[in-house]
């Protein structure tokens, strides 16, 4: 999950990586990997504002993820099968697993670092597939 280094460091793309859709940090001059925006009680930022937006590409703390999922049943993907995959999230594991987040805390983040590697370790365990309709 998120926007390969050569990607990343060759400024602003097209398509789904055009910077219109918001992930794009022109500043950084690098992608948002993941990005999770809201408000919680609990945030002692400004209107109790939550912004995450995990990045970075470079050395130890690379937000990049590889995802495997783990399919119920087994699948064949070809021109004339093309079976239909659901996959849902758990958005509590973006801030519990396996490290912790206290949006009393931390309600902020919006650069690379150790903080956005943690976030992305979290939400690299979030997705699960849950259903396989053959088409």
């Amino acid at each position: 999950m998120g926007v390969d280094s050569t990607r990343n460091v060759s400024g602003a793309q097209t398509g789904a990586l055009d910077p219109v859709h918001g992930m794009f940090w022109s500043w950084n001059s690098g992608y948002i990997m993941a990005k999770m925006e809201g408000t919680s009680p609990a945030s002692t930022a400004a209107g109790q504002a939550l912004n995450f937006h995990i990045g970075g590409f470079k050395g130890p703390y690379s937000a990049v993820r590889r995802i495997t999922l783990l399919s119920p049943i087994s699948l064949t993907i070809n021109a004339d099968r093309k079976p239909e995959v659901t996959v849902k999230t758990d958005l509590y594991s973006w801030f519990n697993a396996p490290y912790q987040v206290k949006f009393q805390e931390t309600a902020t983040i919006h650069v690379p670092g150790e903080a956005a590697w943690k976030i992305s370790e979290n939400y690299s365990n979030m997705f699960r597939i849950t259903d396989v309709t053959d088409l």
